[in-house]
């Protein structure tokens, strides 16, 4: 029933997005993901190459279960996504304090230092897919990118979290993972410092 639940929750959004263009929405738990992304492709756009988001955990290892899939929870034969340690300078993946879902984001901060990159062996065509990963941190507002056929879709700030083409939502690490890799740096200083004497 809940998986039920779910299909129509994406058939809905993709069939009130009909002559819309691109949007993105996110939806944590969407299929069983910590942070899914709901992307439907729509006239005037005749299809996407690929899909990203930017990320703020740099561990590669907290991403598990990274997903492509239809509108149906199906996987997307041919297409993957993986852990860029390095934005694309070019494409605008900005981050900013944790805003809920439906609220206007403050904006941009600054670019995210990683992004979860989805692409497969061709375009595709206009519908409703979602990608997606699990990640046990807490979530922040970010930007996402997708190179379409008619050009480049971004995030737009000015549009509520979640919800259209605005920010969504993806990890970033708690202040206390912070803390220890700080802690790990600050010991492999003393460290060399100690073998110079």
């Amino acid at each position: 029933m809940k998986r039920l639940a779910m299909v129509l929750s994406v058939l809905l959004l993709a069939l009130s997005g009909v002559a819309q263009g691109f949007q993105v929405s996110c939806a944590e738990g969407l299929f069983g993901l910590d942070y899914a992304y709901i992307v439907q492709v729509d006239p005037p756009d005749l299809g996407m190459w690929d899909f990203d988001v930017g990320i703020c955990d740099l561990n590669p290892g907290n991403y598990t279960n990274i997903s492509a899939l239809d509108a149906g929870g199906v996987p997307i034969p041919g297409w993957g996504g993986s852990f860029m340690g390095i934005a694309e300078p070019a494409y605008p993946v900005d981050h900013s304090s944790a805003t809920p879902h439906g609220a206007i984001s403050p904006g941009p901060d600054h670019m995210t230092p990683a992004i979860m990159y989805w692409v497969g062996p061709g375009p595709l065509v206009p519908g409703a897919y979602i990608f997606g990963f699990d990640n046990p941190n807490l979530p922040q507002d970010v930007g996402w990118t997708s190179v379409i056929i008619s050009g480049v879709a971004s995030e737009n700030w000015a549009l509520p979290v979640g919800q259209g083409a605005g920010p969504v939502h993806a990890p970033v690490p708690e202040p206390g993972s912070i803390a220890l890799l700080g802690l790990g740096l600050a010991g492999v200083t003393v460290l060399r410092r100690r073998m110079k004497k």
